[in-house]
């Protein structure tokens, strides 16, 4: 009798044997940081005030980060987005004058990264005071990747938060009925948290 049993008992604990089996890798993978972007807009002219009557939008279709061995990572509107929608940023808002326009964010690998690309078209007009709809008009040459080259680090589990500066003084430029967008940018602040 006890033959008779003894290959039943055997592949009883044979599961038991596969599942006490395991493998450990010795490895230590970083924690994400988070990456945080921002716009500015600096218009010191009275041409082009804060105040709700007046609307120059900015659209963004994509923002990448380019890291410092080259390869680039998509940054999302939000730390939760799970794909890019084109954002329609106005950037004489309120938001945008304080530097609290959020316009991207990312959870990205630790390191050095060296810029950001932001793919924009910018409005066909610019609403001033309200009522008066001026045309905006870019260049045949112009590029609509802005490139804002800085070097800045991604460290685990903290927060980086780059702020974009765009003038808009000096990249809407006055001509006889209307502007001529030529777009004048650049990382103002680079904060660790």
């Amino acid at each position: 009798m006890k033959r008779k049993n003894a290959p039943f008992v055997a592949l009883l604990f044979l599961p038991l044997l596969v599942l006490n089996v395991s493998c450990q890798y010795d490895y230590a993978s970083p924690l994400p940081g988070v990456l945080d972007i921002r716009l500015h807009t600096i218009s010191d002219s009275s041409r082009i005030c804060f105040c709700p009557q007046n609307n120059f939008v900015l659209k963004i279709t994509q923002v990448n980060v380019v890291r410092s061995d080259l390869a680039q990572a998509v940054v999302y509107g939000d730390i939760k987005a799970i794909k890019r929608t084109t954002g329609v940023y106005n950037t004489v808002d309120a938001h945008a004058q304080d530097s609290s326009l959020v316009i991207g964010q990312a959870a990205l690998p630790p390191g050095d990264y060296l810029a950001i690309l932001m793919l924009i078209t910018p409005g066909s007009t610019a609403i001033l005071d309200g009522y008066r709809n001026i045309p905006v008009n870019t260049l045949p040459t112009f590029d609509p990747v802005l490139t804002f080259p800085s070097i800045f680090k991604i460290s685990e589990q903290r927060t980086t938060r780059v702020v974009l500066t765009i003038n808009l003084d000096s990249s809407l430029v006055k001509q006889t009925d209307t502007f001529l967008f030529n777009p004048y940018y650049y990382i103002s602040s680079v904060h660790y948290e």
